[in-house]
């Protein structure tokens, strides 16, 4: 078998790992030990920066529709369902369902990626901090060689109590509104969401819930407040992590 054809990738879905952490793929889970005995030398792992970003919405709240939005692979979805994988951060969308029927719903995806680490594995210094201990870790399967770093950040938006004559009106304004914010944030425009005078009512009678794995202390408490939030992320990334 080709070298190639035993790599796999998973997505963290807020899990914490490093360079080094053990995987159990058979569970997918991590097994919170790492093969190396020390913090490895700057000289063993290769640092690129991978700088994107992108939007998406999600007014489905469907399992299939997050995996997608996500780039869940196939068998960590079913370790998803199965529950098998403790979900954190930006994992926590996955289980982010709205509980009624009379809920209208829609959720902005903010998605980011700033550096691909990867472990040099060919490097002679790579050796001699390897740990003999983690080879009696049985259930680890993999470990991890390289990661790329980045967040993701949602906003669901909210309206409870819709009735059969004011939910297409209430999807409608909220589609807009998300629309018009997508653009704004895009283009890093200053301007404000527009919001006619018919409309605020409904509007502000949206709840506003932030998931993701950098989570501010002030939560949004319009859509113009969001709007806000979600163009200053880039530089907020930047100041965790070591930009990471």
């Amino acid at each position: 078998m080709a070298a190639s054809e035993r790599i796999i990738q998973r997505k963290a879905l807020g899990r914490v790992a490093a360079i080094g952490s053990l995987y159990d793929a058979t569970k997918d889970t991590f097994c919170k030990i790492s093969v190396f005995k020390a913090a490895l030398p700057p000289n063993t792992i290769n640092r690129v920066n991978i700088p994107n970003t992108s939007l998406e919405y999600d007014y489905e709240d469907s399992y299939m529709k997050k995996f997608n939005i996500l780039d869940v692979d196939p068998q960590l979805r079913i370790s998803v369902l199965l529950g098998l994988v403790s979900l954190d951060g930006s994992g926590k969308y996955l289980n982010d369902r709205k509980d009624s029927l009379r809920t209208v719903k829609g959720t902005l995806v903010y998605k980011m990626t700033s550096v691909e680490e990867n472990l040099e594995i060919f490097n002679e210094n790579v050796k001699s901090y390897i740990s003999t201990d983690a080879f009696n870790t049985l259930e680890a399967t993999h470990v991890v060689i390289g990661i790329k770093w980045g967040a993701t950040i949602m906003a669901s938006f909210e309206y409870k109590g819709t009735n059969i004559d004011n939910r297409s009106q209430v999807f409608g304004e909220l589609k807009t509104h998300l629309v018009e914010m997508s653009t704004s944030i895009s283009a890093g425009a200053g301007v404000h969401v527009n919001v006619e005078n018919g409309s605020r009512k409904t509007i502000n009678q949206f709840s506003i819930k932030l998931l993701g794995d950098i989570i501010p202390y002030t939560i949004p408490q319009s859509f113009d407040d969001a709007k806000k939030l979600f163009s200053k992320l880039p530089s907020s990334i930047k100041a965790y992590n070591d930009g990471k």
